[in-house]
C-alpha cells in the first residue's frame, strides 16, 4: 500500500507563520523589525532571506537602541507633563479656595496654605526637571531616528530585485551614514522642520519594469511586506485609536456641563445674597453669606478646571490622535486589499509598495508636525 506524500508549499507556510505572529502581544514592539523568529519560514527564499540578514546586521541594533530610548523618554515626559498639569491646576484651585477659607473659616487657613505650597512645589519641580532633562526633545529625536531606520528597511526591499547585491548594500550603508547625528535633541526641531519641507506630494511610481523578478521572490516579498509592514502597522494604528478613545472617555463632553454649572453657581450666589440681605436672623444671614462666598469660589474654579482638562488634551493630543489613527487604520486596510488583488502582478505590486511607503512616511511627517506644535508645558 503506497502513501501519497503531499509536498509542503513554502509560500503557504510563510503566510501561515506570519499570520500567526502578527498579532501576538509579545511581538507588538518589534514584529516588523525583528525577523529572527521567521528565519526558518524565510529560508526557502534565499534572495529575500539573504537581504533580510544583511538588513538585520546593519539596522537592528541601532533601531532597537533608538526605539528603547524613545519609549523611555516618552514615559518620563508623559509622567512629568501629567504631574505639572495636575499640580499646576491644583495650585490655582487651592489659591482660589484660600480666599473662601479666609472669609468663612479662618481657622483652616494654615491647612489650605500647606496644600497650596505642596502643589506649587510639585509643579515647579516637574517643570524644572522637564526643562533640564528635555525628555520631549529626546523622545522626538529617538523616535524620528527609529522611524527613519524602519522606513529605510522597507524602502530597501522595494529595490531588492532591481539592483546588484553589492550596489544595493552600498546604497543602504550610505543611507544609514546619512542619518548620523539625526538623533541630536539640540537640533531635532530644526531637522524636523527641514525634513518636513522636503515632502513629495506624490510618490515616485515606476512606469515600466527595468527588471523582472522571479515569481517566488515576488510572492514571498509581497507576503512578507503585507504582514510585516501593512498588517502590523494597521493593527498598531487600531490599537492606538482604541487606547486614545479610552483615555479620552467622556472628558471631551464636559465643556458645556462645566459652563452650565459655573453659570448655576453665579445664579446661586446671587440668590443667596438676595435672601441674606432680607433675612431677619443674623445667624441665618451669616450662613447664607458664607455659602454665597463658596459659590463664587466654585464659579471661579470651574473655568480653571476646564482649562486644566484642555491643557491635558493639548499636551497629548488625545482626541485628534484618535481620529487620525482611525483614518490611517482604514487606509491601510484598503491597501491590504489592493495587495491581495494584485498578487503576482509585478508593476501593480511595485506601485502598492511605493504608495504604502509614501503614505507611512507622510504619516510620520504629520505626527512630527503635530507633536512639535503641541503645548508641552515643560
Amino acid at each position: 500500500m503506497s502513501v501519497a506524500v503531499v509536498a509542503k508549499d513554502p509560500l503557504k507556510e510563510l503566510e501561515n507563520f506570519l499570520a500567526s505572529q502578527v498579532k501576538l502581544v509579545e511581538r507588538r514592539g518589534d514584529f516588523d523589525m525583528n525577523d529572527e523568529p521567521e528565519e526558518g519560514a524565510l529560508a526557502p527564499f534565499p534572495e529575500l532571506y539573504s537581504a533580510l540578514l544583511f538588513l538585520k546586521e546593519t539596522l537592528w541594533d541601532r533601531w532597537r537602541r533608538a526605539d528603547r530610548e524613545a519609549l523611555n523618554c516618552q514615559r518620563r515626559h508623559r509622567r512629568l507633563a501629567r504631574i505639572a498639569i495636575a499640580t499646576g491646576t491644583a495650585a490655582i484651585l487651592l489659591a482660589i479656595l484660600q480666599l473662601s477659607i479666609k472669609l468663612t473659616a479662618p481657622g483652616l487657613t494654615v491647612v489650605g496654605l500647606m496644600l497650596e505650597a505642596i502643589a506649587i512645589a510639585a509643579a515647579v519641580v516637574a517643570v524644572a526637571v522637564g526643562f533640564w532633562a528635555k525628555f520631549d526633545r529626546r523622545w522626538l529625536a529617538q523616535r524620528h531616528l527609529a522611524e527613519r531606520l524602519r522606513m529605510l528597511k522597507f524602502r530597501a526591499l522595494e529595490q531588492l530585485w532591481c539592483y546588484e547585491t553589492s550596489t544595493w548594500r552600498s546604497s543602504i550603508e550610505k543611507q544609514i551614514s546619512d542619518l548620523k547625528g539625526i538623533e541630536d535633541p539640540k537640533t531635532i526641531k530644526e531637522r524636523i522642520e527641514n525634513w518636513s519641507t522636503e515632502e513629495l506630494i506624490e510618490p515616485d511610481l515606476a512606469t515600466s519594469l527595468t527588471c523582472e523578478p522571479e515569481r517566488s521572490l515576488l510572492d514571498a516579498l509581497t507576503l512578507y511586506y503585507r504582514f510585516k509592514r501593512v498588517e502590523y502597522q494597521a493593527d498598531y494604528f487600531d490599537r492606538r485609536r482604541r487606547d486614545f478613545k479610552r483615555e479620552t472617555g467622556h472628558w471631551l463632553n464636559l465643556s458645556l456641563p462645566l459652563f452650565l454649572i459655573g453659570v448655576g453657581c453665579v445664579i446661586a450666589h446671587f440668590a443667596l445674597e438676595y435672601v441674606a440681605n432680607r433675612s431677619g436672623s443674623e445667624a441665618l444671614k451669616q450662613l447664607l453669606e458664607d455659602l454665597a462666598v463658596w459659590f463664587v469660589a466654585l464659579a471661579a474654579m470651574i473655568p480653571v478646571l476646564s482649562l486644566g482638562i484642555r491643557a491635558w488634551f493639548a499636551a497629548f493630543e488625545l482626541p485628534r490622535s484618535a481620529n487620525l489613527f482611525g483614518a490611517k487604520h482604514r487606509a491601510l486596510k484598503h491597501l491590504i486589499n489592493q495587495l491581495e488583488q494584485d498578487s503576482g502582478k509585478v508593476l501593480p505590486t511595485l506601485h502598492h509598495l511605493a504608495q504604502t511607503e509614501h503614505f507611512l512616511e507622510h504619516e510620520h511627517r504629520e505626527w512630527l508636525r503635530l507633536l512639535s506644535d503641541t503645548e508641552w508645558f515643560l
